[in-house]
Order: structure tokens, then sequence, then C-alpha cells
């Protein structure tokens, strides 16, 4: 990206000596680089990309994908693998011994300028891979710090290959990363103009992006409330602050703008985190929202002209504006009429209706209405004009049931009639005849109005679990023997079996934290539970529950989870030793030492939500009263009886701070006296 720094004329009146500031190279320097990033798992994905992605287009091949590797359990390291031009050892030595310094900056085809992003890995690891291939030659490097903290190259040969010409940076991730790194590269590389070839983590999936407008260099996506409008600058995409603009350009940016702005028209903070707001970056933002209002003029005239009807109309238009929120709407007059007719999108239509039937909880609800009724206007809204004296009750259920719309059962002269007052046409298909209506087949789901085999009366349990007691259940009636069942039996509305009570809503979220999801349970009344005892097809939730949990604990990973996850919890300040280790782990001395296993073990399992699944399964196992056996971890009780025991000082003392004084740089003394009274410790011999 070529510089866009200005000359600067000064004036000097009176000056006897002038001498240029210079930067001391220092250990401090190069750490201050490294920090950065506030989000360093993104900045390395985002700069390694753009590096490959620039020499991709330097070799002609900018519609070709790079490969991004990301780590896992079989293969820990992070690896980006280009297919450009590759890098001579010349270049290889400029490009990582040089901060500062960019090959970039005459061009505007390339992302690069600052000349700090192919060093970005020391933001996160103190060493990383560079692996060359370039006219048949593999060469082999490694960048990382020395003993006095500062970067150094590492050269380890040469070497034959068949490979084609490119570049490889690799390094190790940390296991509770792994998800960040595939978390960070989805979000990273949904905007790259070719995005790579991502493997090793099935998280990342880059989903397609839904756009309600679209123009040449710009298009308007459905938001949530934490989206963000988006300039996208070489590859790179910049969250707008809306902050600094108002109006129209306000109003835009407000419905999930994301536009694509030439190289260098907007200025980026060092670390291309996020844009600088000077007068050229929000003249440039503004210049492309400006050539933007037209086209969305346009495209939203285009939408609204293809719609045949009023009622389509209407259901465009509330579409679009759902889409693009009520500040832009507002100001696009396409959106407020049709052919001339005023559009009210709160608009309902006044009907003399009978019936209206809605499907709820799988089930088809039936509300008889004793006045004229508004029918709104909704993509899931019917109307069935009542034009035969028999069956419209069955076919309106099946018909709500197999298609989950809204029907509206109107007592009209005709179907003409309806269409007019709403104002649609046969071909929305929106108003429809009784008698054209499909006759539910015999074999279909039985309803309460028509004829049905013998059922039993059963309670389901609403979806909603946290309700309890007699909300949390509805009465229906069910096959006894078309399908498998669970049931619970009930009394007054709470749950229980031979075996005691069971808290249904807790045992099912306690099931699906875990993954499993539960068929649907039904509770069972006294005069029905010895007939559905005598079936096979009949299954005790309790029981079904203790199968599942013996699955479990079969797992021998599971098993050891647990074991720790029991562990974890008899250490009484898990916390702060994490906190302790992960800032200052590395300064410990003793790395075969009873305090540095023991801060590493707190430090990787008292991860929050690492064991989560571990507690799930623990409460559920309590639920249905399992006793689980043979977990218990002996082992670090007597490791905390150690570390209490030596290191009876560092004990007490980080028991009366919390993790948040080990982890502020303004406490920094704290940690600092817990290392250095370890080291002291460790220094001497046990007798």
């Amino acid at each position: 990206m070529k510089a866009i720094l200005e000359q600067k004329p000064v004036e000097r009146h009176g000056v006897q000596r002038q001498t240029e500031c210079g930067m001391v190279v220092n250990a401090k320097a190069f750490e201050m680089l490294a920090r950065q990033y506030s989000d360093p798992i993104k900045a390395i994905l985002q700069e390694l990309g753009a590096n490959a992605a620039d020499s991709h287009i330097r070799a002609a091949k900018s519609h070709s994908p790079f490969k991004v590797k990301l780590p896992n359990s079989l293969d820990d390291h992070l690896r980006i693998r280009d297919f450009g031009i590759g890098m001579s050892k010349d270049v290889i030595y400029d490009v990582y011994i040089n901060y500062m310094k960019s090959d970039k900056t005459q061009t505007n085809e390339e992302t690069g300028f600052f000349g700090i992003g192919s060093k970005t890995p020391l933001a996160y690891t103190d060493s990383f891979n560079i692996t060359t291939y370039n006219d048949g030659t593999m060469s082999m490097y490694s960048l990382g710090y020395n003993e006095r903290g500062i970067p150094e190259l590492n050269e380890f040969g040469d070497y034959s290959t068949e490979e084609p010409n490119g570049v490889e940076v690799s390094f190790s991730v940390k296991p509770d990363d792994f998800n960040k790194f595939a978390d960070a590269a989805e979000k990273v590389y949904s905007f790259f103009e070719t995005r790579p070839a991502v493997t090793g983590n099935g998280r990342c999936s880059f989903k397609s992006i839904d756009k309600v407008l679209e123009g040449d260099d710009w298009y308007l996506r459905t938001v949530g409330w934490s989206d963000s409008a988006i300039v996208i600058m070489g590859n790179i995409a910049y969250p707008v602050d809306h902050d600094h603009f108002e109006g129209k350009h306000s109003d835009i940016l407000n419905s999930g703008f994301v536009g694509k702005v030439p190289m260098a028209s907007v200025n980026i903070t060092p670390s291309r985190e996020a844009l600088e707001y000077t007068n050229l970056t929000i003249n440039s933002i503004k210049s492309a929202i400006d050539k933007a209002i037209p086209e969305i003029e346009k495209h939203t005239q285009e939408q609204m002209d293809e719609c045949k009807s009023y009622w389509s109309a209407t259901l465009k238009s509330k579409s679009i504006r759902r889409h693009l929120g009520w500040r832009l709407s507002n100001s696009l007059k396409a959106l407020g009429s049709w052919r001339g007719t005023s559009i009210d999108h709160y608009k309902s239509h006044q009907l003399d209706t009978l019936k209206r039937y809605e499907l709820e909880n799988d089930r088809v609800r039936a509300r008889t209405m004793h006045d004229t009724s508004t029918v709104p206007v909704h993509k899931s809204t019917r109307i069935v004009v009542k034009d035969i004296g028999s069956k419209f009750d069955s076919r309106c259920r099946h018909y709500c049931y197999e298609n989950n719309k809204s029907l509206y059962l109107v007592n009209e002269t005709s179907m003409q009639e309806v269409m007019d007052k709403v104002g649609c046409i046969e071909a929305d298909e929106v108003v429809l005849l009784a008698s054209e209506l499909p006759d539910p087949p015999k074999t279909s789901r039985t309803f309460r109005s028509g004829p049905r085999k013998k059922t039993v009366t059963v309670l389901s349990r609403v979806p909603d679990e946290s309700y309890e007691g007699k909300q949390a259940w509805t009465e229906e009636e069910v096959d006894p023997t078309a399908t498998d069942y669970l049931y619970v039996s009930i009394k007054n509305y709470e749950c229980f079996d031979e075996e005691g009570s069971l808290n249904v809503g807790r045992i099912v979220s306690q099931l699906k934290a875990l993954g499993i999801e539960a068929p649907e349970i039904y509770g069972i009344k006294k005069p029905q539970l010895n007939r559905v005892k005598k079936l096979n097809n009949w299954t005790c939730l309790r029981y079904w529950v203790l199968e599942h949990i013996r699955d479990k604990m079969a797992d021998p990973s599971f098993v050891e989870k647990l074991k720790n996850s029991k562990a974890i919890d008899q250490v009484r300040d898990v916390e702060e030793y994490k906190t302790i280790f992960d800032k200052a782990g590395d300064r410990i001395k003793d790395k075969e030492g009873l305090f540095y296993k023991f801060a590493s073990y707190c430090s990787e399992n008292g991860s929050q939500g690492k064991h989560e699944d571990a507690e799930c399964f623990i409460r559920l196992c309590s639920h249905v009263e399992f006793p689980i056996k043979g977990i218990d971890n002996s082992q670090i009780e007597d490791t905390i009886r150690k570390v209490e025991k030596k290191y009876f000082l560092v004990a007490k003392f980080v028991c009366r701070y919390s993790s948040y004084y080990f982890q502020s740089d303004n406490y920094s003394h704290y940690t600092d006296s817990v290392i250095d009274t370890v080291n002291a410790i460790d220094s001497f011999k046990e007798n």
C-alpha cells in the first residue's frame, strides 16, 4: 500500500544545532511491538493471511486460494501456506530482520505497509517457523527471542524439493486456544476476496452472507444487535464507528453497510486492527456511501416493481424494512407506496372470521371467533373461505399442521370478494377455498375433532425447561403403540417413579449440556400408569438416563476428565494459582519442582468452562441418584498438603488476595513476591 505520509514544511528561526531523534533497539521496544494487538490471534491470522494473498497477487494467482491448517489435537501447529512467488534468502533476511520496513509501500495492489505484520506470531509465541520454497529449493528458518529478549533469525539449511514456490509460516498452539483460532479464522477470512482453503477444525466454516441489497462495491447485510458497519480495504475488514457520522450516512451505516474502499483511501492504526478517524477516513467512507445511495434507491424500487399485488408489495416492503432498519427505510420512497397506493405496514384487514387455526407445540389449536376479526398481512397468513358445510374443520387442521400456517376461516361471499378486500391475487396463494383443501389421510395424525384410535391421555412438557408445576405440562392424546416413549409418573404435577422424585426440567437441561437430546417426555397419571408399564415401548426416564450415564462412564477419556474436575475442586485458590502461572510461570526456575507442577496443573485444569461437561454430568448423576465411584483423585489432595507445607507463606499470601491482584499490572509486585519466594524456597535442598 502506497505511503500517504505528507512532507510538512517547517520554519526554523534561530536554530544553532539540528539533531534527528532515533530509536534504541532493546527488548522493551520489541515487547511493545508484540503487545500492541488487542486480539493477537485475530491479528496473526489477518496479517499472515494478507501476506499470503499479496504473494498470490504478485504471482498473478489472486483467484487461487492459499492454505490454512488450523491447530487440533493431532497436530497442534497453525500452518499458513501460500503458493506465490516464494522468498529468496536475501528477501527473508530483509523482511524478518528489519522492523518498520516494507517492500509494499509503492503499490496499491497489495495490503502491507508498516513492515511488522510478518512478525505478528511473536505476539502469541516466543518463536515461529518459516519455510520457503523457491525454484526447487526448500529453506528453513525460525524467528524467536534470544536470551536478551531480542528477536533473531535462525537459518537451518537448504534442501532440494519438488514443492511449488511459496512460503509456509507455522507455530505451536495451546490446546485451550484451538477453537479460538478456528473462530477467528472464520471472522477474518469471511471478507477475503478469495477465501483460503481452511482445514484442521470443522468449527471454521464460511457461511453465505445474507445480503438484503447489493451494488458494485457495497452491500447491505442482515444485522444483529452486535453487528457493525464494515469497510474493506485490501481484504481486511474494519468495523466503522457510527459516532463519526450523522444523517443519511449514519442511517446507512446502521443498516448493515459493507463497502469496499480503494487502497490508501482510509487511515488505519499501526496494528491494522482499527480505523483512524482522520478527515481522509471520514470523507472516504462518506464518498462510498454517497455512491451507494442512488443504487440502494434503484434496487429497492426494482424489488417493489416486481410485486404483482398490494399484498405482496406490503410483504416485500415489511421484509426490506425489517432488514434495513426503520431509519434508512423511512428515507426510501420506494417502500412507502405501490403503484400510487400508500403502504400501511401495520395494516390488518377486517373480515368475518369464524375460526383461527395455529400450530402450537406440535398441535393444532382452533379458536372460535365471535366477531369480526383482524387478519394481519404476514407471510404465514392464509385465509380460507368456508364454501362447504362439512369436513372444513379437519381439512383446515390438516393444512395448518402440514404447512405451519396461520389459517383464518372466513364466512365471506366468494373467494374474489376476499381477495379484493385484502389486496391480493390468486397467484399469491393467500386466499383458499375450504372445498379445495386436501382431506387428511386416514393414517395421519389424529385430531380432537375427528375419529381416532384407542389412545392414552398423557401430559407433554412445554418447550421452556424453566417451567415447573402445572404450567410445565399440556394434556394430549397419543397412540400408546405408535413409537418409543419416555415417561414419568405424575401426581399433582410433581414427577416421580418407583425410586423417588425427579426434577425433569433440570434433567433435560443437564442432558442438553452434555449433547444428549432426550425424546419427548410424557407425564402419566395413575389411571393410565399400569397400562403403559405393560408395554415394551414405554421406558421410565430414570432408567433411560442411567443407560446414557453408563455409556459415558465407559469412556476412559471422560472418566479422566471427571477425575480432574473432582481434583481441581479440592484446590481452594485455583484461579489465583492459574493466574500466577499464566503470567509468570516461565520465571519459576525449578521446572521439575513441586510448585511448578502444581501451578501448571491449576493453569491447565482451572480454565473456566474446561470441565463444564464433567460438572453437568455429576449434577445429572445426582438427579437420578447414581453413585459415581472410582473417580476420586487422592493424589491432588496429597499434592495440596505438600504445597501448603513447603510453601507455607506463599499459600497464605495467595489465599489472602483474589486473582485480580495477580493479573493487574498495577499489582505486579504481588506476583513478583510469589515467584521470588518460590525460587528462594526451591533453592534450598530438602533434608
